[in-house]
């Protein structure tokens, strides 16, 4: 939803370098990069997971999961798909979703419906 509702054009597009396909309807999808949110998420959540679970393979998973998550996040700017604003946000998305999704997870948390609402209830 994000990209197309802000329609920011690719760098590749904007500076009319060689355009990695044929598709120009991804020409104006460029921010925020959901390649390095999924990245700095998955890193992030399993950070979170060891350090929860006292593992000792922790710094390990921190190190290596960053690493890769970071390594993503230029290649997509090197690959001219993101500017540095792109793949910065993107990696505060996924960080955040990392650092909070196993938070909720740990908490029983329940669904409900209300009337036509729909609630999530739990303690966090």
């Amino acid at each position: 939803f994000m990209k197309s509702a802000v329609g920011r054009q690719r760098p590749y597009a904007h500076f009319d370098g060689v355009r990695p396909s044929m598709d120009t309807f991804e020409d104006n999808l460029s921010f925020w990069s959901g390649h390095s949110s999924l990245s700095f998420a998955f890193a992030t959540s399993a950070g979170m997971v060891a350090h929860m679970r006292k593992s000792r393979a922790e710094p390990v998973i921190w190190g290596v999961g960053m690493t890769l998550a970071a390594t993503t996040a230029y290649l997509r700017m090197a690959g001219d798909m993101h500017y540095f604003s792109d793949v910065l946000v993107g990696a505060a998305v996924g960080i955040s979703a990392g650092l909070t999704i196993p938070r909720l997870i740990e908490h029983d948390l329940a669904i409900t419906t209300a009337g036509k609402n729909i609630a999530l209830m739990g303690t966090f």
